[in-house]
């Protein structure tokens, strides 16, 4: 290969790359855009970003004491009304 081939050869090569940077760089752009919408969504909600795993962990349990409490009444509740209905049966 002459260096005149080589040298248009390299230019492909350098252009091609260029294009994959600006690619990239274009998707990194759209998806910081995205996170920065995201962490926006959070404080809205009175949530920092930095504190969001720590928050799911706290309402996940929140949400097992609830679940939990309820499982509870119903069964208080179906205990209180077993009399009335074995007096219907």
């Amino acid at each position: 290969m002459d260096g005149r081939k080589k040298l248009e050869e390299l230019e492909k090569r350098r252009n091609l790359l260029q294009s994959k940077r600006d690619r990239i760089q274009g998707r990194k752009e759209a998806a910081q855009k995205r996170l920065d919408a995201l962490y926006e969504k959070c404080r809205q909600r009175k949530v920092e970003p930095e504190d969001l795993s720590d928050t799911i962990e706290r309402l996940k349990r929140k949400y097992q004491e609830l679940l939990t409490q309820t499982e509870e009444e119903i069964t208080v509740a179906e205990e209180q009304l077993e009399p009335y209905l074995e007096a219907i049966q």
